[in-house]
């Protein structure tokens, strides 16, 4: 999220919705409005009007992201709120033709972390307590295989017009 309230989310977890309310703070929650939606990321920009400045987190590098990494995630489950899971980066997906300058860009981080109905839309963290990613899909024939889009995705969504 950015000071001024633009926030990122999973697209399918608002699709269909006739009214978005995001909870941020204990304080309750606030209407927000659709920016912009990136179906190829299965996230969405939206807006909330906060009442003072919002504290964004720091968004890891993708250099930060490396193989057996270890990550924790912040979910909300319809089990559980807020829950913590530690686990590891298994996989790093990129595209196979790079960019201009032949950089490959991270495209899907696969996890070995275990996610519940609800679970998606949450962050992802590594040990100095930079956003990796957000987690938007479970495996569901495989146990504790989960993914995550990176935060030089979520980078690009957030600097979006």
């Amino acid at each position: 999220m950015r000071r001024d309230g633009l926030i990122v989310c999973n697209l399918h977890t608002v699709q269909g919705a006739s009214r978005i309310l995001i909870r941020y703070d204990n304080t309750g929650r606030r209407p927000a409005r659709i920016v912009r939606v990136f179906p190829e990321y299965d996230l969405i920009s939206l807006k909330i009007d906060p009442p003072t400045p919002l504290s964004p987190v720091r968004l890891a590098d993708k250099q930060d992201v490396s193989l057996r990494q270890t990550v924790y995630h912040i979910g909300s489950s319809f089990l559980l709120d807020g829950t913590i899971s530690e686990g590891r980066i298994t996989g790093l997906g990129s595209s196979k033709s790079g960019n201009a300058h032949g950089n490959k860009d991270i495209d899907i981080i696969r996890l070995n972390i275990q996610l519940f109905k609800g679970d998606s839309g949450g962050p992802l963290f590594d040990q100095e307590g930079r956003l990796i990613g957000m987690v938007v899909a479970a495996d569901t024939t495989r146990e504790r295989v989960s993914f995550a889009v990176p935060a030089n995705k979520i980078k690009k969504i957030l600097s979006a017009p």
